[in-house]
């Protein structure tokens, strides 16, 4: 999943208009190979790749008894599709966010969601449909600690490096940002 994280990331940050951006958000909450016309070559591979892997997933669930969870693993994707494309509107459109605007965005982007979901598909029976309903829709704290401290070095390390993380570097004084995620981490 991490490679598919990866490559999901590079297409918002690196590969698309902001319309190609716009049409592959709209192609991912359809969910259906059928969406993947009108969108750039490479976009349709990836597309195509991403509902193969799913449904691959989808059919080892269903094997399993566990059919029910595949909602849950698309909808993680749609979440992380829904904040790269909000991160994309605002390099395209020279925004600099707020912290306020940025850090709800930016946790999601870290792919902490995405990826715990995923770990739970394989733990079998020991996770339920109330444990992927906690996980996605109640904000745990355990799952914003880990975004935060993800984010956090996610945003030092681009600091430090090449100066390509566009929302943190432009205009935000690092040091006011990483006191304010440790002053009050779980607020975020």
């Amino acid at each position: 999943m991490m490679v598919t994280i990866t490559i999901l990331n590079d297409i918002y940050d690196v590969r698309g208009t902001l319309e190609e951006l716009e049409l592959f958000a709209e192609a991912i909450e359809r969910w259906d190979v059928d969406a993947k016309e009108g969108l750039p070559k490479c976009m349709q591979v990836f597309y195509k790749t991403l509902l193969d892997l799913y449904n691959e997933i989808g059919c080892e669930l269903t094997r399993k008894g566990r059919s029910c969870c595949l909602f849950f693993a698309k909808e993680a994707m749609k979440i992380q599709v829904r904040a790269y494309l909000a991160e994309a509107k605002w390099l395209h459109q020279g925004h600099v966010p707020t912290m306020e605007e940025y850090m709800p965005i930016a946790l999601t982007t870290i792919g902490c969601e995405l990826t715990f979901v995923t770990a739970f598909l394989g733990t079998g029976d020991v996770v339920t449909k109330d444990d992927f309903d906690w996980l996605l829709f109640s904000d745990p704290k355990i799952v914003k600690a880990s975004q935060v401290i993800c984010r956090l070095m996610n945003d030092i390390a681009g600091h430090k490096g090449d100066g390509t993380d566009h929302y943190v570097n432009a205009g935000s004084n690092l040091k006011e940002y990483v006191t304010c995620l440790l002053a009050n981490p779980l607020a975020m």
